[in-house]
């Protein structure tokens, strides 16, 4: 049995909505932080997969998030992914049902 190891993620998200005026686009930035656990054997050992399932009278709907990292170091245990969704993403919703944790503290440095 592989022992995991725990790794320090961090989200960039930016938020895309409709702008004050016809085809101008406004984006928010976001930063948000989660600890994962990776098999360091893995080929892809820091890769996020979130799924979500709702059952309803037709059946299942099952949607599913993965975000292979922008950047990864085992040795450091850290991870940065970034990422790009729409203001009405579900995945929004979610995030904090997966352990993401937002950060303003860091969004203010980003900046």
């Amino acid at each position: 049995m592989t022992a995991t190891v725990q790794i320090n993620a961090t989200l960039h998200l930016e938020v895309r909505s409709r702008g004050t005026r016809p085809g101008q686009v406004r984006r928010e930035q976001r930063v948000y932080t989660h600890t994962q656990l990776v098999d360091p054997n893995d080929p892809e050992p820091c890769r996020v997969m979130m799924q979500r399932q709702v059952q309803h009278a037709g059946g299942v709907s099952v949607s599913t998030w993965t975000w292979t990292p922008e950047t990864f170091d085992l040795d450091a245990r850290t991870s940065t992914f970034r990422q790009s969704v729409k203001a009405s993403d579900k995945l929004l919703e979610y995030l904090e049902r997966f352990d993401w944790t937002r950060r303003p503290d860091l969004e203010e440095a980003t900046t």
